[in-house]
């Protein structure tokens, strides 16, 4: 295995982009048990080729290893999406086949799956934590709580499975324990944008305005792109009082969302409490064409009209 070793040393010398001889590398390094020195050589594989599935596929088996289970499924799924061949590999334990059920849609197979593979491995926090996001996209929501609590318990430090977990409680109605993961999840994870967004639409919900702005900007400040977190920012400050930049943050949400319905809906009520009436009825107008039962965008054109007529 070192005269290998230095044989694709020598490859990647003469070709520093050759993205094969740093695949190989890498697997000659794993077949060593070198796993940090595996995943660097795939992760420079991947980088010269985007879409080199294998270089996925080996570098998940090496986070495998190294007990880094969600990274691991990470790249089995990316593995999965760019080289659909290497599900044959994952038939031979239920936590893949499991993932490949529940990308198409066979949520209770998958379900099957992960609880086999729970029974293999049951100090495995990544099986608790898929077969958490199953039952919930079934609905089951206790069931998914209580399977990412599992998880938590042996991963005390995994940012998703707090977030995933907030979603939970939110879908519960529970605001306040969501807000609990929500903040557990940045604790670990700074940069976890989604859940800065997710927290500031609750505190919204609680008309905590201030708060709900805070962590909307900070969503903002990583997803520059992100359409409701302008728009939630928005609703914030028309509810401060702050038109101007109810205004801007909605007009830059149409910019990115430029066929979003309810976007229209909110900017026309800023419109409207401004006193500019034409131009809340025209956004109350558009509305309802890109949504033709959107029932609160005909009763708020109606008001507008009323006030128009006056």
């Amino acid at each position: 295995m070192d005269e290998a070793i230095k044989d694709y040393n020598r490859a990647i010398e003469l070709d520093p982009v050759l993205a094969d001889a740093y695949y190989n590398r890498g697997l000659a390094w794993y077949e060593k048990g070198e796993l940090d020195k595996a995943i660097e050589d795939h992760t420079q594989a991947i980088k010269i080729a985007p879409n080199y599935g294998n270089a996925y596929y080996y570098r998940g088996l090496a986070w495998y290893d190294k007990v880094i289970h969600d990274k691991a499924v990470e790249d089995y799924i990316r593995a999965i999406n760019l080289t659909p061949s290497l599900l044959d590999n994952y038939y031979n334990h239920p936590l893949y086949s499991g993932i490949s059920w529940f990308k198409k849609g066979r949520i209770k197979r998958a379900i099957d799956d992960f609880t086999q593979a729970i029974e293999m491995e049951p100090n495995n926090a990544v099986n608790y934590f898929l077969r958490g996001l199953a039952w919930h996209h079934m609905k089951e929501l206790d069931k998914a709580i209580e399977d990412f609590n599992q998880a938590i318990e042996i991963e005390p430090n995994n940012a998703n499975v707090y977030f995933y977990r907030a979603i939970a409680w939110e879908d519960q109605g529970d605001l306040d324990k969501a807000i609990d993961d929500y903040s557990s999840t940045t604790e670990l994870n700074p940069d976890y944008a989604e859940a800065y967004n997710n927290r500031g639409i609750i505190w919204y919900k609680k008309e905590d305005y201030d708060k709900a702005i805070d962590d909307l900007t900070y969503a903002i400040e990583f997803f520059p792109f992100y359409a409701p977190a302008y728009d939630f920012r928005g609703l914030a400050w028309r509810k401060k009082g702050y038109l101007a930049k109810a205004i801007a943050d909605h007009n830059k949400a149409l910019e990115i969302e430029p066929h979003d319905a309810i976007i229209y809906n909110n900017r026309g009520l800023v419109w409207e409490e401004k006193g500019e009436i034409d131009k809340a009825i025209d956004d109350y107008t558009r509305a309802i064409e890109l949504d033709p039962t959107f029932q609160e965008a005909f009763i708020n054109r109606a008001r507008a009209l009323r006030k128009a007529e006056h």
